[in-house]
């Protein structure tokens, strides 16, 4: 048996530059922290018992006898891209729902190729399982998928990263020393909308409104570069604000960005001494980064009734055989 942990990871900066039809032309970078959240790949091979190859534990138990037969589909076609027909069992699991903008989908993926490349006796770099993921889920899956989150999990940190309109890319680790890092994550807490939906759809709204919001577009690559330099710089309170910045650009890219309930949670936050908001993921629900003014996290903790949240670590290690 293997066990393969990803990690989750928490966008701050760049979101929807990091997608092909954006960066092939103009380049893209994003700000990223990789969380101590995770998707797992549990496989463990079958005794030659049973009347099935595949088994595969998801949303739904499938038993079947070709991979091509197999309705998981990373699962399906990680083992495809790897040629791995060997019967086995395949058991998905994570620390928190899927389809609510922590880039679940491309963890699964990371933890799966991860897994199979370590069965096969493959060895991969972070950056070449970063890339197989991203090709799994454009490609062979036809998402409208970014490269960031394949990147976030593969690699974990807190890092900026810059794409080349190649797909060639950089990641830079922030390295936050001890303690300005226990500061800042004092000041971020996740919530839960509550509300799950399909990021591909969710994304492939903004893609065809690209073209029309070009500049908006430009001006969240320009704030990733400044979310950097304010990081290096220390100053928590203008990262917090330059959040609140990026949300009122990206909710306007679409109307479905948003809705009531998001715009109720982000009311009552500001109102509870938030710097800013922003949905996480392709927007329309998923979860939220909330980051406060120094002190004013707890008493909203405290306070709010209608939303889930979770508090974050950093991530470090990023993919990694457990077990």
């Amino acid at each position: 048996m293997i066990i393969v942990r990803s990690p989750l990871r928490v966008s701050f900066f760049g979101g929807g530059t990091d997608y092909e039809k954006w960066f092939s032309k103009n380049k893209g970078a994003f700000l990223s922290m990789a969380i101590d959240k995770y998707c797992f790949s549990v496989i463990k091979y079958t005794i030659h018992l049973s009347n099935f190859n595949f088994r595969v534990s998801w949303k739904q138990v499938e038993e079947v006898n070709q991979i091509e037969e197999i309705r998981q589909p990373i699962v399906r076609e990680v083992l495809k891209y790897f040629d791995y027909r060997k019967s086995a069992e395949y058991f998905y699991m994570a620390d928190v729902p899927a389809q609510s903008g922590l880039g679940s989908s491309a963890s699964y993926t990371v933890a799966m190729i991860k897994a199979i490349s370590s069965i096969k006796k493959i060895s991969l770099t972070k950056t070449e399982i970063a890339n197989i993921a991203y090709i799994i889920e454009k490609e062979k899956l036809q998402e409208n998928t970014g490269i960031q989150d394949s990147i976030a999990s593969a690699f974990g940190g807190f890092n900026f990263v810059e794409i080349e309109k190649d797909k060639s890319f950089k990641v830079t680790n922030c390295n936050l020393n001890k303690e300005f890092r226990k500061k800042f994550l004092e000041r971020v807490l996740i919530v839960f909308t509550g509300i799950q939906r399909s990021s591909s759809k969710q994304a492939g709204k903004t893609l065809s409104a690209m073209k029309s919001n070009s500049e908006k577009f430009r001006e969240i690559y320009d704030m990733t570069y400044e979310g950097f330099k304010i990081l290096k710089s220390l100053d928590l309170d203008s990262f917090g604000r330059l959040i609140d910045e990026t949300w009122k650009i990206k909710s306007s890219l679409n109307k479905s960005m948003s809705n009531l309930k998001i715009d109720e949670l982000y009311q009552f936050s500001k109102k509870e001494g938030a710097l800013g908001m922003k949905l996480l993921g392709a927007g329309g629900g998923g979860f939220a980064v909330i980051f406060f003014k120094e002190g004013k996290k707890e008493s909203f903790k405290k306070k709010i009734k209608k939303y889930k949240y979770i508090e974050v670590s950093i991530d470090e290690e990023g993919t990694k055989i457990i077990e």
